[in-house]
């Protein structure tokens, strides 16, 4: 009898030891997930330039744009193609699709530890200066923290129909999150633009903040 109570409180003690060592490896991963969508509503053949996300400090163009995939489109015969792109604005995603797309690069903790350079500290209240990620394309003499300007372009547009969309790019991690996502037209609401034909500029909304 003192055998098997010995044998169960050494299995206890192997078994919270192990609960505790799983309890330590993931408390050394945090969470983090970082998406960045492109969402394209168009009944035409068109192509465009969006703004890209860039990695910070060194303002080269994310290796999350490598991982942007086809997420959703209307139809399996929609023909779509994307490629990054130097412009006389900086650099763009340029789409090319024949009708309703979106697009979307996701990425987790991995990407961070891969990235040393970018600064993942401790996030503040009321802090709007990015952290993870700038946009390129951006407009000269744009100082307005939270709405901020960029170039986008449209070509092959007939203006038959508007053709619109939204762009978004989130960073969360433990300590916080930093949000870029796109302004409807003549709001400060997130959502949908209007992209009419030749260069433009559309509106985004920035913030960083503690969860």
């Amino acid at each position: 009898m003192g055998s098997q109570k010995h044998n169960l409180f050494v299995l206890l003690m192997i078994l919270t030891l192990v609960s505790i060592s799983y309890g330590c490896l993931d408390a050394a991963k945090p969470h983090a997930n970082i998406e960045y969508i492109l969402i394209i509503n168009t009944s035409e053949n068109i192509t465009a330039y969006f703004p890209v996300p860039l990695d910070l400090p060194n303002n080269t163009i994310s290796d999350l744009v490598s991982l942007i995939r086809i997420d959703e489109k209307e139809s399996d015969e929609l023909v779509v193609s994307h490629e990054t792109i130097k412009t006389e604005y900086g650099y763009a995603l340029k789409v090319t699709t024949n009708g309703n797309v979106t697009l979307k690069a996701t990425a987790d903790y991995e990407y961070l530890k891969n990235h040393p350079l970018m600064p993942v500290g401790s996030f503040y209240s009321q802090i709007d200066e990015p952290l993870f990620f700038d946009m390129s394309m951006k407009t000269n003499g744009s100082n307005n923290t939270l709405n901020l300007s960029y170039w986008a372009y449209l070509e092959n547009a007939n203006n038959e129909k508007p053709v619109k969309a939204r762009e978004i790019l989130v960073i969360s991690v433990d300590a916080g999150e930093e949000l870029w996502s796109s302004l409807k037209d003549d709001s400060s609401r997130s959502g949908s633009f209007s992209l009419k034909p030749g260069w433009q500029i559309i509106n985004f909304t920035h913030m960083v903040g503690v969860h």
